[in-house]
């Protein structure tokens, strides 16, 4: 199951897996921005049902991004990918996170770990369109956390596995009051984190573990929930984390 901080739909989903085991030893971290065309594998997207380009025009439609991102000032990727990208990753400025040796199609592949950090690829052919690929820094290193999540009405998905029939009515400020409540006690040492988990938090990784989320890298979590878990130290509890899913106090467990 994926828990309500993951990214979703997973970062690469644009891309069908290879059929070579992932070296997870050797990750890199890179963006991109995909051009379909009427020749890709799946010829629509999020923003098209129907794509009729044709693959020239594709060509040219990229060649004229990556000449904005090689001006003198240049332009901004992940703007750039934000308004023209065909892969769903368009929302999150193109960033796919974290991937290794055998998870991305084999031209990708090749060329994203051909790059230098920051360094722009030329036009990538792959099944599912063409592309540009900039590499970003190597991703960190995986950590562990656990966090509490209390929902609230705006909230993405405004239903917990705890009343899996009714929509979560409570509104934000409501929410961030009975966090801090949480929270409090658990610093105190009045209760520890993982009961206050079982007893309170609206994601289903309370049910078996405690608000456990298990290791995770870079590019996995929402961004606010991802920044806020790195900042911490081992054993260190955050304070409110506020993201799309609802509000959160995470621990750092290693």
């Amino acid at each position: 199951t994926v828990h309500e901080s993951r990214i979703s739909p997973p970062a690469a989903s644009f891309i069908s897996r290879s059929r070579h085991p992932p070296n997870m030893s050797e990750q890199i971290h890179a963006r991109h921005i995909l051009i379909k065309h009427a020749g890709s594998r799946r010829p629509s997207s999020f923003r098209a049902e129907h794509i009729t380009r044709t693959k020239d025009e594709a060509i040219a439609t990229l060649e004229g991004l990556r000449a904005q991102l090689l001006a003198s000032p240049p332009a901004s990727f992940s703007a750039l990918a934000a308004a023209h990208s065909d892969c769903s990753s368009a929302k999150r400025g193109g960033d796919l996170g974290a991937f290794g040796r055998g998870e991305m199609q084999r031209p990708f592949e090749e060329a994203a770990f051909a790059l230098e950090v920051r360094e722009i690829s030329g036009i990538v052919d792959t099944e599912s369109g063409v592309h540009i690929i900039q590499r970003l820094e190597d991703p960190r290193a995986e950590i562990r956390a656990a966090h509490v999540l209390i929902k609230h009405a705006g909230s993405r998905n405004p239903v917990s596995w705890r009343r899996p029939d009714e929509q979560v009515t409570r509104g934000k400020e409501e929410a961030r009051a009975e966090l801090l409540g949480i929270r409090e006690k658990v610093v105190a040492g009045e209760m520890e984190f993982g009961e206050a988990a079982a007893k309170f938090s609206d994601c289903s990784s309370a049910k078996a573990n405690e608000g456990d989320l298990g290791f995770f890298g870079e590019g996995q979590m929402q961004k606010p929930f991802e920044e806020a878990a790195y900042a911490l130290k081992v054993g260190e509890v955050s304070g409110v984390v506020d993201s799309d899913s609802g509000l959160h106090i995470i621990k750092r467990l290693a």
